[in-house]
This record gives structure tokens, C-alpha cells and sequence, in this order.
């Protein structure tokens, strides 16, 4: 039985100690995110905090034998999504030098192994449809935790919150992904100390795309829990815990294409500008996501709990 408190805390230690030495390592190597016209931040920026969200996640995992209780027989699987923080830390050093499209074959390659290990959804009656749905879910989800990573703290506070929503769920089924949820709420919490309200740090495409890849696929597995039990509104309810993330790459990919824009440009059209614009600090407009990404969540939470009481009586 895992203890559920040393997951957690054992990946924030690493990854809160971890920081001070990768700030210095990347100032010394020049891993820097240098400000533009669209950048919020005024001066060189070190880009290693995914470093730092990875390296407590597996920390955490090595020392506790998670890849045995989450993927039983399939324990490479949790290993699977250091491909894409591999291709992220590449694309941050070499400052998005890496074309696009190699981009999403890599996050296509990566969907597709977990789909085709059974990480997919249920949805649907017929196998390859929902397989199919899956591999486009994960690459989505991958791409809007790092569309989402647009102002200091919002990407991390969205999935440490998600993820300890999560939990809600998946303590009271003993399902192992509760593990997994502790293990990265616990890393994103230590690099979160370093990156909100000022950064002096920023988790870079190297560790949203590791936060949304494990993401999409605990979703995968609330909403396949979630049928099993009977939910007759699994998805619908599965995407209220992740309805900002959902919203805000919705959002982008509708201005960007208005706009005749490519949709893998970036800009200032994410809902967090959309807040700043309107007035309010980035600080506080970060916060509003979080609450409302938390709002969402303990809905969805208080639908499932009281579904299950009915399904009882």
C-alpha cells in the first residue's frame, strides 16, 4: 500500500531542491528565455523548470514503485511521456527550431502507444472509433497545457488542482492513478514556489507537455472509471476537469484561424490576456482561472458523488 503523503511530498522536496542549481546551470549554458514583443517579462529568464517538475515526478516514482501499481505490466508506460519533455527541452534550448510538424509526429507516436496499450476512452461502441478519438484527446490536451503556460503559475496551479481533484474521485475507487495525481501535484507545487507571482524560473515546453501528457491520460482513465460505474454523462463530466485548459486552446485555435493566422503562432489571444485586458493584474487574472478551473472541478465532483449515492439507493 502506498503512503499517499510521502508521494507527494517527496516529489515537491525534489523538485523545489532541484531549482536553485538548474537557475544557475541554465544562466551558466545560456538556456534562457529571452524577452520579445509579446514576452510579459523583462529580462532573461531561465527555461529549466521542467527539469525540475520531471525530475521529482520520477524521483517520487523510482523510490515508491509506482510504474508497477499504475501500469501493471505496462510499467514502461509511465516512462512513455519522457519523449515528449525530451522534445520539449530541445524546442526550449533551440528556441522553437524544431518545425511543427515534427512536433506533433513525436506527440502523434505518443498517443498512439498509450492508446495502443489500452489508455483510450470509452465512448463509443466500437473499439477503434474510441481509439481514434483517443490519440486526437491526448495530442490536444498535450498542446493546451502548453498553449496554457502563457502567464507566471497558470499551467502549474491548473494542474496541481486538477490533479488533487482527481484524487477525490480516484481515492474513493482504490485506484492506483491516485498515485500519479499526488506524485505530479507534489513536483508542479515545488516548481510553483519559483514561478508565481514573479518567475524566477519558467517550466518551458519541456514541462507543460510532460504535465498535459500525463494529464490526458488520467482523464482517459476518470472517464473509463466512470463508465464502468454506470455514469451516463462520463465525458461530459470529464472535461469539467478540464475545462479551462478545453476553453482557453478552443478559444486560440478560433481567433487564430478567424484571423487567417496558423494556429501554432503564438500570440496574446489566450483567456488570460482576455482577463488583462479587461483590467486585472496577471497575477490576479491567474488566480481567476485557478478558481475557476477549481469551480468546475468540485461541480463535477459533487455530480459523481451524489450520481453514486442514487446508483446506491
Amino acid at each position: 500500500m502506498l503512503n499517499f503523503a510521502n508521494l507527494f511530498f517527496t516529489a515537491t522536496a525534489v523538485s523545489f531542491i532541484l531549482i536553485k542549481p538548474l537557475i544557475k546551470l541554465a544562466n551558466h549554458c545560456g538556456f534562457l528565455d529571452i524577452p520579445n514583443a509579446r514576452s510579459s517579462h523583462k529580462k532573461a529568464t531561465p527555461l529549466a523548470g521542467g527539469v525540475a517538475i520531471a525530475g521529482g515526478f520520477y524521483t517520487a516514482v523510482l523510490i515508491f514503485a509506482v510504474p508497477a501499481e499504475i501500469f501493471p505490466g505496462r510499467a514502461w508506460l509511465i516512462y512513455l511521456p519522457l519523449a515528449i519533455f525530451s522534445l520539449g527541452l530541445v524546442d526550449d534550448y533551440l528556441h522553437t527550431a524544431i518545425d511543427h510538424k515534427i512536433k506533433l509526429l513525436i506527440e502523434f507516436i505518443v498517443a498512439f502507444l498509450f492508446v495502443a496499450n489500452g489508455a483510450f476512452l470509452h465512448i463509443t461502441p466500437f473499439i477503434f472509433v474510441d481509439q481514434c478519438i483517443s490519440i486526437f484527446w491526448i495530442i490536444g490536451f498535450i498542446n493546451a497545457f502548453n498553449l496554457l503556460d502563457n502567464m507566471n503559475g497558470l499551467s502549474a496551479f491548473i494542474a496541481i488542482f486538477t490533479t488533487v481533484f482527481l484524487c477525490f474521485f480516484f481515492i474513493q475507487q482504490n485506484n492506483p492513478a491516485t498515485a500519479v495525481c499526488l506524485i505530479l501535484a507534489g513536483a508542479c507545487l515545488g516548481f510553483l514556489f519559483f514561478n508565481y507571482p514573479t518567475a524566477s524560473i519558467f517550466m518551458g515546453d519541456a514541462g507543460s507537455l510532460f504535465i498535459g501528457s500525463f494529464i490526458s491520460v488520467l482523464a482517459i482513465i476518470l472517464n473509463n472509471t466512470l463508465v464502468q460505474n454506470g455514469e451516463s454523462y462520463a465525458l461530459g463530466l470529464t472535461l469539467l476537469f478540464l475545462l479551462v485548459p478545453f476553453i482557453d486552446t478552443s478559444l486560440v485555435i478560433f481567433l487564430r484561424l478567424r484571423a487567417g493566422r496558423p494556429i501554432y503562432c503564438a500570440d496574446r489571444s489566450h483567456l488570460s490576456h482576455q482577463l488583462v485586458r479587461f483590467g486585472f493584474p496577471p497575477s490576479t487574472a491567474v488566480l481567476i482561472l485557478t478558481a475557476v478551473s477549481c469551480f468546475f472541478s468540485l461541480i463535477a465532483i459533487l455530480i459523481i458523488d451524489a450520481c453514486s449515492k442514487m446508483f446506491i439507493l
